[in-house]
C-alpha cells in the first residue's frame, strides 16, 4: 500500500552511484548486438556525461565507423553539470545522413 512516508523512506534508502561509467563498454555491447541488423539504427545515449574518460566517445566513434551511414547516434543529458553538458549536449548528436521515420 502507498503511504507518504514509506515512499520518502525507499528514496532515502537509495545511494548515488559514482566512479568511472561502464558506458564505452555499454556502446561496444550495443555494437556487437545490432552488427546482424539490416537498416538504419538509432543508439540513444542516456547519461549525465560525467566520468567517461575516453571510453565512451571511442566506442562510439568506432560504432559509428563499423555502421557508417547507417547509425544515428543521439545523446540525452540527465543532469544539469557544465561538463556533462558540454559532452551530452544535443549538437554533439552524430548523424551522417538524414534518417527517414
Amino acid at each position: 500500500d502507498y503511504s507518504t512516508a514509506g515512499s520518502g523512506s525507499a528514496v532515502d534508502g537509495v545511494v548515488c552511484a559514482g566512479g568511472i561509467t561502464p558506458l564505452g563498454a555499454a556502446i561496444m555491447g550495443a555494437q556487437e548486438d545490432l552488427k546482424d541488423v539490416a537498416g538504419n539504427i538509432a543508439l540513444i545515449i542516456v547519461s549525465d556525461g560525467l566520468d567517461n574518460g575516453t571510453a565512451s566517445l571511442d566506442a562510439a566513434t568506432k560504432a559509428l565507423d563499423a555502421f557508417g551511414d547507417r547509425l544515428c547516434v543521439y545523446p540525452v543529458l540527465v543532469g544539469d553539470a557544465p561538463a556533462g553538458r558540454q559532452l551530452m549536449e544535443p549538437s554533439k548528436a552524430r548523424c551522417p545522413a538524414p534518417m527517414a521515420a
